[in-house]
């Protein structure tokens, strides 16, 4: 038969049309479920962190891959100077941001949708100095 592809039996023997690919839609894939664990970033959702990885994957902002460039962006807003804030590796996970020589807060860090190379990082915790 046209547009069928090979037929095979069910188990009463009875011969079954299998669609053949010319016939059978095409699918987009589906987005991923969202997690049921709470979203562990102080901002957004589990939405926007699945839209920024497919962004980054695609080449844009690929800072978000850097720990420290998402603390040093993320001070810069707590006080907002002409002094960069420095951001110092302070354990796992855990940088130290400092201006003016002073540290102004502790931020915790984590990778919500693809850990290792490549993957988004987003603040799960600030604590003021």
């Amino acid at each position: 038969m046209a547009g069928c592809a090979k037929s095979q039996s069910d188990q009463s023997g009875a011969p079954q049309r299998q669609p053949s690919a010319a016939t059978t839609p095409a699918t987009k894939p589906s987005p991923p479920a969202v997690p049921t664990k709470p979203y562990p970033g102080i901002t957004g959702t589990w939405q926007d962190a699945y839209m920024l990885q497919q962004a980054v994957d695609n080449g844009h902002q690929p800072w978000q891959t850097d720990p420290a460039e998402v603390v040093r962006a993320y001070a810069q807003g707590l006080a907002p100077t002409s002094v960069a804030p420095v951001v110092r590796a302070a354990g796992w996970h855990t940088y130290t941001v400092l201006k003016n020589a002073k540290v102004i807060a502790t931020v915790k860090v984590t990778q919500p949708i693809r850990q290792g190379l490549g993957g988004i990082w987003v603040i799960t915790s600030v604590h003021p100095a």
